[in-house]
């Protein structure tokens, strides 16, 4: 018999999730991925920031590898923890978990449970679900909480990662604030100051991990 593996309540802040959604826009033509920082408590995960790692080539280890270190350091230094992992597919209308995501996804899951016994979680960004957002915007503000990012947690029998039981809650989301923020921040071309990995490994003088909203 499948069985989710049992997860309580998971919240994202509205920092992490226009963080994700704007690495995923800066690079369109790219999938990307990055990892989300929080912390545990009551069996629940509290994602309070997304870390953008890779738009290249997220299949490149040592790369991938570099990057969780260098946020190993940086969690250790803040007291937060690595609670899962945020990923973007190349291919517009791809809302599937790619090989490569759930090859990535498994690994900071399993890492995750081996530190601490606790269950990461996969925030996926839906390309097309972003563009109704952004449709129903200009003639609506009823969005009915869509926000263009779907939260997932790991079956315990396949092993596939799945809606989590109980919907994540996204801040600002079913008001439609975030949604709005967003709107904002990519009118004055917020994304293009995102720094992931791949861009400091490219120019050093650029800050990573340095809250990008």
């Amino acid at each position: 018999r499948q069985s989710v593996l049992a997860m309580g309540k998971i919240s994202v802040s509205e920092a992490a999730y226009l963080t994700a959604v704007l690495h995923a826009l800066k690079y369109p033509a790219h999938a990307v991925n990055g990892v989300l920082l929080g912390s545990f408590a009551d069996g629940g995960v509290r994602v309070e920031q997304a870390v953008p790692l890779l738009h290249s080539d997220l299949a490149l280890a040592p790369m991938m590898e570099a990057g969780l270190a260098l946020i190993d350091e940086h969690c250790a230094a803040s007291k937060s923890q690595v609670v899962g992992y945020y990923h973007a597919n190349a291919v517009h209308d791809n809302k599937d978990v790619s090989a490569v995501a759930k090859r990535i996804a498994d690994k900071i899951h399993e890492t995750v449970k081996e530190r601490c016994k606790h269950e990461a979680c996969l925030m996926v960004v839906d390309n097309l679900k972003l563009e109704t957002v952004a449709s129903k915007m200009r003639t609506s503000t009823d969005l009915g909480g869509e926000c263009g990012v779907r939260v997932l947690v790991k079956n315990g029998g396949s092993g596939a990662w799945v809606a989590s039981p109980e919907k994540a809650e996204i801040e600002g989301t079913e008001q439609g604030s975030a949604q709005a923020r967003l709107v904002e921040l990519v009118a004055k071309g917020k994304q293009a100051s995102l720094v992931d990995f791949d861009n400091h490994i490219d120019n050093h003088s650029l800050g990573w991990m340095q809250p990008v909203v």
